[in-house]
């Protein structure tokens, strides 16, 4: 079962996501998402160990599976996302995801790090894989790691999959407002060029991530 976390929670409305939360981190009609997209802005000047992680769920205790990706790089963290719901990609027939980003800064990891630090979450959530795209306990992709590029078949940097997932770059927005992918462009950017029916389709929830 979902829930959401007692104690420092703030409070948010469910609701659709490009016009309520996205809207909020450009415009800093929300003072906690403009601090935060702030505060990470400016703890992560200038270092190169930073790397952004998306995190889903579709079985079980989603929310719950999600906290346990945000524990593992403790205390690396500098900044959580919002959660949000979405549909299944690729095989639509499951349940639906709940979706969220961490950015994380550590100098004494690189790119592969991040990579074994996200399977081993997923491990330890127990995940199963026998269906690409299937339903999972836990995912956890690395998007960008400061603008690495890799070729690398077992990580490919900035993830390809990046500019079509509105599930990834809505959260992303959210607390990283001038983020741009490298070889891409400005997330802003790859956002508004996605359907509106993708931009919509990531609903906002009042859940949180500690």
């Amino acid at each position: 079962m979902d829930r959401s976390r007692p104690g420092g929670c703030h409070d948010r409305r469910p609701g659709n996501a490009f016009s309520g939360g996205l809207a909020a981190a450009k415009e800093g009609a929300r003072g906690e998402v403009s601090d935060r997209a702030l505060r990470a802005l400016t703890e992560t000047a200038g270092t190169m160990s930073r790397a952004l992680l998306s995190l889903g769920s579709n079985l079980g205790d989603r929310l719950a599976f999600l906290q346990s990706a945000v524990d593992a790089v403790l205390p690396a963290v500098v900044a959580v996302s919002s959660v949000y719901e979405t549909k299944a990609w690729g095989v639509e027939d499951q349940p639906d995801f709940l979706n969220a980003v961490v950015l994380v800064d550590d100098p004494a990891r690189d790119h592969w790090d991040w990579l074994r630090t996200g399977q081993a979450a997923e491990q330890a959530a127990e995940r199963v894989r026998e269906l690409r795209w299937g339903p999972r306990t836990l995912d956890v992709d690395i998007v960008t790691v400061d603008g690495v590029r890799s070729d690398d078949p077992r990580l490919l940097l900035p993830h390809p999959g990046t500019p079509e997932r509105a599930s990834v770059l809505i959260p992303w927005l959210e607390i990283e407002p001038g983020a741009v992918l490298p070889g891409h462009g400005p997330i802003a950017d790859l956002l508004t060029a996605r359907p509106a029916s993708d931009r919509d389709s990531v609903r906002l929830t009042s859940l949180t991530l500690a």
